[in-house]
């Protein structure tokens, strides 16, 4: 049942952080700082190549905090990954970029990782055990460290969580805080608990703050590109559903946690991971029976009943949870915003062959 191109894997290479943000599904700072064993690497990495052979795809090194690890052993998973995928897998690190960088973190990112990182930022929520004066001088350290990835070639990629804090920010306020990012993405709030339910965005707010943005990328001359408007807009081009990252769990999409336990989503496989690295190293059937026992459940949460409705419904295929929608008339992935790309489709079109296929490595080695 698993897909063999455009294959999504997640390594996290670290239990524990160096910060503990308000709406993180793990302990944060507050758990103990430990490396996923290098046995458990090789075992899930062995089992999805001997048994998916995927094609091509993106392995991203998670935590907790990845460089929270010793350098020498974020060397030797490369390696080890590089050896079992080759080039057409590329290696992307996540992080917080909360901490000090060396000459040896940037050789790392340029000779071991494709020269890519992916650095994660979020709008008043990443220091909620801290004094508000240590968050400040944390958040200087942020950028202060992503200009010198800027400025020393490095090609970063933004992920920031939808929120409602995020709006307290304009569109055009982060359009010119991540000038000489390669990518903006957006990700939206697991709801786990009560912090989380209390920060939830309001969707018809989040689709004109995101058409705003949208509105940046299409008419000024910026760096960075929007990979959910790209992908959309790939869509539109060649006639085709390309499934997004959170419609493709369950058939392209592995995370292994550093205590050996494995799933598919990043986010519901630390809450509740669904089989153990031994079991997909020695017993791959069991493995993917878990996976379709997975993918059927995710079928009843899809919120289908507006999806079909929607006019857009034919080119976005409906990718969306049901616990992701509100009542405000609007969907997670902005109808405001995808009916703005349909009317410029050409504009778009264009800017996807200009920045994203630049800038993204999943549509470079990702391209069929």
């Amino acid at each position: 049942m698993f897909e063999r191109n455009d294959v999504v894997i997640f390594l996290r290479v670290v239990q524990g952080c160096n910060i503990n943000c308000s709406h993180c599904f793990t302990l944060g700072n507050q758990d103990q700082v430990l490396t996923t064993p290098m046995e458990y690497v090789v075992k899930f990495l062995e089992a999805i190549k001997n048994n998916v052979d995927p094609q091509r795809g993106v392995i991203y090194l998670h935590g907790g905090e990845t460089f929270l690890a010793p350098m020498s052993y974020l060397k030797e998973v490369t390696a080890f990954t590089r050896k079992n995928y080759g080039a057409a897998f590329s290696i992307i690190p996540q992080t917080n970029l909360i901490y000090t960088i060396d000459e040896e973190y940037l050789d790392f990112i340029r000779n071991h990782c494709d020269g890519h990182v992916g650095v994660s930022w979020d709008a008043k929520i990443r220091f909620g055990s801290i004094k508000s004066e240590h968050a400040v001088r944390q958040e200087q350290l942020f950028f202060k460290n992503f200009k010198l990835l800027i400025a020393a070639g490095i090609k970063v990629h933004v992920n920031i969580t939808v929120q409602k804090h995020l709006f307290e920010y304009s569109p055009q306020q982060i359009a010119d805080m991540f000038e000489g990012a390669n990518s903006i993405d957006f990700e939206h709030l697991s709801v786990f608990n009560e912090k989380t339910k209390a920060i939830r965005p309001n969707l018809k707010r989040w689709a004109q703050w995101l058409d705003g943005l949208t509105n940046i990328y299409e008419n000024q001359n910026v760096s960075w590109c929007l990979p959910q408007i790209d992908m959309f807009v790939k869509s539109l081009e060649n006639g085709i559903t390309y499934q997004c990252k959170c419609n493709c769990c369950d058939r392209r999409t592995f995370t292994l946690n550093p205590n050996g336990s494995t799933g598919f989503c990043p986010d519901n496989s630390y809450i509740d991971p669904s089989s153990h690295v031994d079991v997909a190293h020695a017993d791959w059937a069991l493995f993917e029976r878990k996976a379709h026992e997975a993918f059927i459940a995710r079928l009843a949460t899809l919120n289908t009943e507006n999806c079909f409705a929607c006019e857009h419904y034919n080119e976005c295929g409906g990718n969306c949870e049901d616990t992701l929608f509100d009542d405000s008339g609007e969907c997670p992935l902005s109808k405001m915003t995808i009916a703005r790309i349909k009317e410029h489709k050409d504009k778009f079109i264009k800017l996807l062959h200009e920045r994203s296929e630049q800038n993204l490595l999943e549509f470079t080695k990702g391209k069929s």
